[in-house]
């Protein structure tokens, strides 16, 4: 992971490539790719998400966005749950009514 000196993180923010604090230096695409690993870390993890995906956005890799912070969902939420054997029989018994 690169390490970024506080001068450059200073002209970065400036230059609307990292957040006012100098965090989240985002240039290139290896820039995103550490910062999607390492927003937990962040102060302010959903802030510091929507600065990836804004900076993403602005690269043209919005490709590289998890899944899951697309959906806007927190991962837990996000994974889809098998149906229980009560909504397969309920919806046999639906399709058999109807027929």
């Amino acid at each position: 992971m690169a390490e970024f000196k506080v001068a450059l993180r200073k002209k970065l923010s400036q230059e609307g490539e990292a957040l006012p604090d100098g965090s989240f230096p985002i240039r290139n695409e290896k820039d995103l790719k550490n910062a999607i690993s390492s927003y937990g870390r962040s102060k302010d993890p959903e802030k510091a998400k929507a600065w990836i995906k804004q900076r993403a956005k602005a690269l043209g890799l919005e490709k590289l966005i998890p899944e899951v912070w697309v959906s806007n969902m927190p991962a837990a939420k996000a994974v889809r749950k098998k149906p229980s054997n009560n909504q397969f029989v309920a919806k046999a018994v639906r399709k058999k009514v109807m027929n």
